[in-house]
């Protein structure tokens, strides 16, 4: 880990504000997509997220630059929009990315100023982040953190991100001994992710950790392959959205296995 990004003036560089989310928490959200991230998933659907720059997408419309650097009174001016619908529908702000916790910094005054608000916080993360980034000072203005467990066994993560997971799992099970409310989502990617024993091996993590309240299976889609060549990459990965009966029968492995899995 090289440190995080900043621009050394306050600001975060934020790729998407999204109004009216229901996918991310509790509620009706906005959710703030903050670049950069530390993991390369083979599967990214958000492939504008990874890098820590502003970068050129060209569209049928025309070019555009992806990523905007924010002063955080800009990002609270952008949810303040919304805040009617929070309290009538247990809603309320996520941060996500990208991986978030990157622009710590940043995440922090912006949690604060949200709580100031009352508005109701959640973190959408990877872990692949140094244990200490989870400070006290973040964490008690973050009322969910919504989990990312790309895989458990350690040469499957690694095939599938790029890297280890050893740093994802002492972190969640940090944030669970700490009693943080945690949901988790776990991608489904056939042929890739989910098999019958990494099925084994996430229910098992699952059942020693002591806070989590939702597990969620996310089915891959292909709805963000037109990206890649939008900003110039050579994308040579191709999976398949999984059918439903598919799922079903991931959602029933894990059933099997002591864990109930709701579908993203």
């Amino acid at each position: 880990m090289n440190g995080r990004l900043k621009d050394g003036n306050g600001k975060g560089l934020v790729f998407d504000i999204q109004h009216f989310c229901l996918d991310d928490g509790p509620g009706i959200r906005t959710t703030v997509f903050l670049k950069g991230c530390s993991l390369k998933c083979r599967w990214c659907h958000n492939p504008e997220s990874i890098s820590p720059k502003p970068e050129l997408m060209h569209s049928t419309v025309g070019e555009h630059i992806c990523g905007k650097w924010y002063t955080p009174q800009a990002v609270l001016n952008e949810v303040l929009w919304d805040k009617i619908y929070y309290g009538r529908t247990s809603g309320g702000v996520t941060f996500s990315g990208g991986e978030p916790m990157l622009q710590r910094d940043f995440l922090l005054t912006l949690s604060r100023m949200c709580r100031d608000q009352d508005i109701s916080t959640a973190l959408d993360t990877a872990g692949n982040v140094p244990a200490s980034w989870y400070s006290p000072e973040l964490l008690e203005n973050i009322d969910l953190i919504l989990y990312d467990i790309k895989a458990v066994d350690p040469a499957l993560h690694q095939r599938c991100t790029g890297c280890s997971n050893e740093q994802v799992l002492d972190n969640l099970r940090k944030l669970s001994a700490d009693r943080k409310r945690l949901w988790i989502r776990i991608p489904f990617i056939p042929g890739l992710t989910c098999t019958a024993e990494e099925v084994k091996r996430i229910a098992k993590l699952l059942r020693s950790l002591q806070s989590v309240e939702r597990v969620w299976l996310l089915p891959y889609h292909s709805l963000g392959e037109s990206k890649y060549q939008a900003l110039g990459i050579e994308w040579t990965e191709r999976f398949l959205s999984p059918p439903p009966g598919e799922i079903a029968r991931i959602q029933e492995q894990f059933a099997a296995n002591g864990i109930k899995i709701e579908i993203g």
